[in-house]
């Protein structure tokens, strides 16, 4: 056999072997270089102020079969492509995004939080709003007992008035649903009470509006139709609204206005400004009733009494309890008082 021809085969079979070692290791190693996972952000620069309270990342990475995690949290990526809300908390935040959690493959970013102007002028009316109701909480009081659609009672003894408005008396059309209406609203409940001029009447009743929860109850009675809107000055601040709302009401024929007569729908005005400083007494009142020449009646109605004297007579003279329907020792209180 021909040496040389052996000796240059293998030398032929030598050199094909290292080109095609060579070509296939650079193939390799290409391919290898190309798969390195890496991390691209759009719109977004370490350190970047932000003062919304969140940041969408969008973000790009290679190749697409690796996963993606942000802050330990694996993101749904769509061939190589991720979005990702995030939420920032005020100050700096740190963001670590990782590929394949190899540590080596990760991209770290700080953004900073500031709060917008707009946001600053909510959270300071948030802040003055809870304040507020803070306080309020703390002048809450229990109402204990309602001794009519317009007054009822405080723990410590006290009676409250109900401003601007009354309703029917003792007797009256409408007087049960009133105080059983006012009842369901308030009591055994804390309240709000809210002072316009005066502090007390006459009767050293607190002359007060109420709420409860989100409720005016001076303005709701008016408006269902269990109360009737009346002017006492200097008390007035929402004399405008109860008018308002008792036209309304008359209008649809809620509540009293719907059954009650006209006679009996309608109040007597309180001469609050010509009634004297001092209460007629029992002495008084029967001293005058030769010349007034009264009747006994318990049957007649308060809206049927023609003056204050003529209620003290029926109350003191002739026992008729059901004109003194609080127990206050003041008969009719929409003449008397």
């Amino acid at each position: 056999m021909n040496i040389r021809f052996l000796f240059g085969k293998k030398v032929i079979v030598y050199a094909l072997s290292a080109f095609l070692f060579f070509i296939t290791t650079s193939a390799v190693l290409t391919y290898y270089q190309d798969s390195q996972p890496t991390i691209t952000l759009q719109g977004i620069e370490n350190n970047q102020v932000i003062q919304s309270p969140n940041v969408k990342l969008f973000g790009k990475f290679k190749p697409n079969n690796f996963t993606v995690s942000i802050n330990g949290e694996k993101i749904k990526s769509t061939h190589g492509n991720f979005v990702y809300n995030y939420p920032l908390k005020l100050g700096k935040n740190k963001i670590i995004i990782r590929v394949a959690h190899l540590k080596s493959v990760e991209k770290e970013i700080t953004l900073i939080r500031e709060l917008s102007p707009e946001e600053i002028v909510r959270r300071e009316a948030e802040k003055k709003k809870i304040a507020e109701q803070q306080k309020q909480t703390k002048k809450l009081v229990l109402v204990t007992r309602v001794i009519d659609g317009d007054t009822v009672e405080l723990p410590d003894g006290n009676k409250v008035r109900l401003i601007g408005i009354d309703t029917p008396e003792k007797g009256e059309c409408y007087f049960s649903e009133a105080k059983d209406k006012l009842s369901d609203l308030i009591l055994n409940k804390k309240v709000r009470l809210e002072k316009d001029v005066s502090e007390t009447d006459r009767y050293h009743r607190l002359l007060r509006y109420i709420y409860v929860d989100d409720i005016f109850v001076n303005d709701y009675l008016v408006a269902k139709g269990y109360a009737h809107a009346t002017s006492y000055p200097p008390d007035v601040k929402f004399q405008d609204q109860f008018r308002k709302s008792e036209k309304q009401a008359r209008e649809q024929n809620k509540g009293l206005w719907g059954v009650c007569s006209s006679s009996t729908a309608t109040p007597t005005k309180r001469p609050i400004k010509t009634i004297p400083n001092t209460v007629p007494t029992a002495t008084q009142v029967r001293s005058n009733q030769p010349s007034k020449g009264y009747v006994c009646d318990c049957s007649k109605t308060c809206a049927k009494i023609s003056s204050c004297a003529e209620a003290y007579y029926q109350l003191n003279t002739c026992g008729c309890s059901r004109r003194d329907g609080d127990h206050d020792g003041i008969p009719c209180e929409k003449i008397c008082h």
